[in-house]
């Protein structure tokens, strides 16, 4: 049965605390990352969905510590990206690779172009200015993917309050 929008909003904010507290250390001031993580908890308060508003936070706490995957360019020869079918997301080398760069243990990690042109947009998203952003299911399910991906590499394990959110 669904969970209460309540309850999910305070799941919300625990997962934010687990990853301020595992991906950053005491006493070092990140005013970006504080500021973002305020403003992902209002949010948290009043969405309807919280997918976006988590999803934003996980792209802000990214670059803030200097994790956020590459998607400008292919890792393995530097062409740029252009928006096409074939791009593949290299976890452990956090980027992407193209078709022709593409290895076939990394066939299960095809990205398609939209997914790619969201993390464009939230990753250049200007603090406090209203998210105008609708992705398709199917590119929530990749920014889930590539974002849980991303964040388990730095923090070196699963979330754990990632198996409450059911997203």
């Amino acid at each position: 049965q669904p969970q209460p929008r309540a309850l999910m909003s305070l799941y919300g904010g625990y997962y934010v605390a687990e990853l301020l507290a595992g991906l950053t250390e005491a006493h070092d001031p990140h005013p970006l990352l504080y500021d973002a993580a305020v403003e992902t908890l209002e949010q948290l308060a009043v969405a309807v969905d919280l997918r976006l508003p988590l999803i934003l936070f996980e792209v802000r706490l990214l670059r803030e510590i200097g994790h956020l995957p590459a998607f400008d360019a292919c890792l393995a020869c530097g062409q740029p990206v252009e928006f096409r079918e074939g791009l593949r997301y290299w976890v452990t080398q956090g980027g992407l690779i193209c078709r022709a760069c593409g290895r076939d243990d990394l066939s299960h990690t095809e990205i398609h172009p939209g997914a790619i042109a969201c993390l464009h947009r939230l990753s250049d998203h200007p603090p406090g200015e209203p998210l105008r952003l609708q992705p398709s299911p199917q590119q929530y399910k990749e920014l889930r993917r590539i974002l849980t991906s991303a964040v388990c590499h730095v923090l070196e394990r699963r979330p754990k309050m990632l198996a409450y959110l059911k997203f």
